[in-house]
């Protein structure tokens, strides 16, 4: 009996490091990735463009509160780019009744974003199934459009 009971400690062990990990792991920072995109139809000459896409905020949940989304601001603003893009899941879950204190939360850290050319959102899945006018609201009044089914 004591073989297998320590079989299980073990498995119970090696379950709460990974555990343990990942949560550390999603608390980090983002790792910064860059690519070089050519377009055809560029204008010889034009000066290149560099955009951040910002993407998969879920503000709310135990790997992103307003200390994290802060951090990773400044990091946006640390790489200067011409424009920001961001990707939509503003919201971490499908709580309604937080999704106005949670989009003006969201707000309140992105107004800071800085590029010249401003910065665009789209709503994901989660703000779709939560509360999309909540969030478009929120970054409409710190004026950060959200496209639906338009461009810019």
């Amino acid at each position: 009996m004591s073989r297998i009971l320590r079989f299980v400690a073990g498995l119970v062990l090696i379950g709460l490091a990974l555990l343990l990990g990942a949560y550390v792991a999603s608390r980090a920072d983002p790792i910064v990735r860059r690519t070089t995109v050519t377009l055809p139809d560029w204008p010889k000459g034009a000066p290149p463009i560099t955009l951040a896409l910002l993407t998969d905020i879920h503000l709310g949940n135990a790997s992103m509160d307003r200390a994290r989304l802060d951090r990773i601001v400044d990091q946006v603003n640390a790489l200067k780019p011409d424009l920001v893009l961001i990707g939509g899941d503003f919201l971490a879950d499908y709580d309604k009744p937080q999704a106005k204190v949670r989009s003006r939360l969201i707000a309140e850290s992105l107004v800071r974003l800085k590029a010249p050319l401003g910065t665009v959102a789209v709503l994901g899945n989660h703000d779709y199934n939560t509360d999309p006018q909540a969030v478009t609201n929120a970054l409409a009044r710190i004026g950060i459009p959200v496209l639906q089914n338009t461009a810019t």
